[in-house]
């Protein structure tokens, strides 16, 4: 039977929701015996992310119980098991990501009391900036996070922001070891197919039957089962590509004269969090720091092997006293450089510009021209400080103005995206 604990957590938890005008299904089903489950492990962590959407919340009771279920029945079964609960309505709920160990259910339940709180809305769910927040999570840490963790999303409204999602999980498993399990629980059967292209299969996706006097507990045996590690598969890995295959070169504005610090961050993040996580092979990544009037950092191709290592080697060069945007030299080392020359018609350059002197554009514009001829030459310029016919001399593919703000963001993956050179 279901222990005390659980008992009366759910009692409470009915009271909660029923003051908000849901029902916990809190009857026989609830309180049937568990099933013997077949695992050959024995501590999991277990990172839930919640459908609160305005369809999601319909069913928050049932998503709680299911976490509640996995926490509660290790204090009576042969597993330990850690949790995380997480949350997306129109807003984010993390609880920092904090975890709640093994029998800790007063911890357990002020994770719940967020989630509970959290208004819900939205009639579609992404789960893109959890993830990329998880990113920063080192789940490969045993003595945090067991040796089994596994993401968990409920799925109870359509997704979007599937593919930039898939490929922020793909660059986390890769970031771990390739020893995170993703899985789904549809909590509508009409969700199953996108809920499995987000955990690379159907496999990987349980669909919730209300009908099933057992369904709890068969869904708690369910990740068991698909989180142990001796059936732990790359997923993503292998069914999520990045968006095609191209040499891709990104170009920062480290100057002073267009960008306060607060704003170089800004683009710093944008460019380490949302654009260059969309890939996992980083060989054909190559960085460049507009760093002074005399100065380029770069590092070429076949550099980098992990995300962490592009990440070091711009934070670790930080951002320029000078207020000469060097725009010139960094067109004519991609242009002219040996290195760069071979892969010529398949390099994808982007170049992040917040201010340009009209004679910076006239010296770059040769090498420009060459760049956006034989590959693409694609700017994203950054606040207000430059007109956009200023630029013209560079014969650009395209570009596009980023404002600084977190609404935006999407557009300027989806400029990436549709901006490659693709082979």
């Amino acid at each position: 039977m279901i222990s005390k604990n659980t008992s009366i957590f759910l009692i409470f938890l009915q009271i909660i929701l029923t003051i908000n005008g849901k029902n916990l299904p809190l009857n026989e089903k609830i309180y049937s015996d568990k099933i013997q489950f077949n695992a050959s492990c024995s501590n999991y962590y277990g990172l839930f992310l919640i459908d609160n959407t305005n369809l999601g919340n319909k069913m928050l009771s049932m998503q709680l119980t299911i976490v509640d279920y996995f926490f509660d029945f290790a204090s009576s079964s042969n597993y330990w098991a850690s949790a995380t609960v997480t949350s997306q309505s129109t807003t984010s709920v993390t609880n920092n990501f904090s975890v709640v160990s093994p029998n800790d259910y007063a911890s357990l339940n002020k994770q719940f009391n967020q989630v509970l709180q959290q208004i819900a809305g939205g009639t579609n769910i992404s789960y893109f900036d959890l993830i990329v927040q998880a990113l920063q999570l080192n789940l490969v840490d045993s003595s945090v996070y067991s040796y089994n963790p596994v993401l968990i999303f409920f799925v109870d409204s359509p997704i979007v922001d599937l593919n930039s999602t898939s490929q922020i999980l793909e660059n986390l498993n890769i970031k771990n070891k390739n020893k995170v399990k993703f899985l789904a629980i549809a909590m509508d059967p009409q969700n199953l197919e996108e809920a499995g292209k987000l955990v690379g299969g159907a496999n990987n996706v349980y669909t919730f039957n209300s009908s099933d006097e057992n369904n709890y507990n068969n869904i708690n045996n369910w990740i068991l089962q698909q989180s142990c590690s001796s059936s732990l598969k790359p997923t993503t890995t292998t069914t999520v590509k990045p968006p095609c295959d191209s040499y891709v070169n990104i170009v920062i504005d480290a100057s002073s004269d267009g960008l306060t610090q607060q704003q170089f961050n800004l683009q710093i993040d944008l460019i380490e969090n949302y654009i260059l996580p969309m890939w996992s092979n980083f060989s054909k990544i190559s960085t460049m720091i507009m760093y002074n009037d005399t100065e380029i950092l770069f590092r070429e191709y076949n550099n980098y092997e992990t995300l962490d290592y592009i990440r070091s080697f711009i934070n670790n060069s930080g951002q320029s006293k000078s207020n000469t945007t060097f725009l010139h030299g960094a067109m004519y080392i991609l242009d002219e450089t040996q290195s760069y020359l071979q892969h010529k018609t398949q390099m994808s350059t982007f170049v992040f510009l917040a201010s340009v002197s009209e004679f910076e554009i006239a010296q770059a514009a040769q090498d420009a021209n060459n760049l956006a001829y034989f590959g693409k030459l694609n700017i994203v310029t950054m606040g207000n400080n430059i007109e956009n016919t200023a630029l013209a001399p560079l014969q650009f593919s395209n570009l596009i103005n980023w404002d600084y703000s977190n609404g935006e963001i999407r557009l300027i993956q989806e400029f990436v995206r549709n901006n490659l050179v693709c082979f």
